[in-house]
């Protein structure tokens, strides 16, 4: 049955039979899903930080056919500046990665001898890494007053430290 009132007399029919709460909580991104966002949410910073490697393998700035080894960029490790002609950088995914890296050879595509890796194939020269701020930008709208939060944005926030959400 639908009932004609005024904005007054459903405000009256609300308070009267609500018993829960219509206050506005703060949470930790995993716990806001399936809520409502109550404000627009900012993205905060350039997520990646900086260019990240998408797989274990090796920065190169060049193709070639071979390569020498020239380090490691460890998780967290910040990386040399430049990867000079030649040369190979061993990374890991979500490594970041010098300017200049043009291609993350994935490591099942080449063949090691001691400091030298080896091209098995052409079609190894693939991109393999995401652009500082390719996943969020700084200022970029993440969530919309109203819109409910969903797990794969939940983990994002997370995961880069974006949160709380109101």
């Amino acid at each position: 049955m639908i009932y004609d009132v005024g904005a007054e007399d459903a405000l009256k029919i609300i308070e009267d039979n609500f018993k829960g709460s219509l206050r506005a909580e703060v949470l930790d991104p995993l716990d806001a899903v399936g809520r409502v966002v109550l404000e627009d949410y900012l993205c905060r910073s350039d997520h990646p930080d900086r260019r990240r490697s998408t797989v274990d393998g090796y920065a190169v700035s060049s193709r070639a056919v071979s390569y020498r080894i020239s380090g490691v960029v460890a998780l967290g490790e910040r990386p040399p500046e430049r990867i000079h002609e030649g040369e190979a950088l061993a990374v890991y995914t979500g490594s970041m990665l010098p300017e200049n890296t043009l291609y993350v050879i994935r490591k099942e595509m080449v063949n090691t001898s001691g400091e030298t890796i080896t091209v098995k194939q052409e079609s190894a020269f693939e991109r393999n890494y995401v652009e500082s701020g390719e996943e969020c930008r700084k200022g970029e709208v993440i969530f919309k007053r109203g819109e409910i939060v969903s797990c794969r944005k939940a983990v994002f926030l997370a995961h880069t430290g974006e949160g709380p959400i109101k």
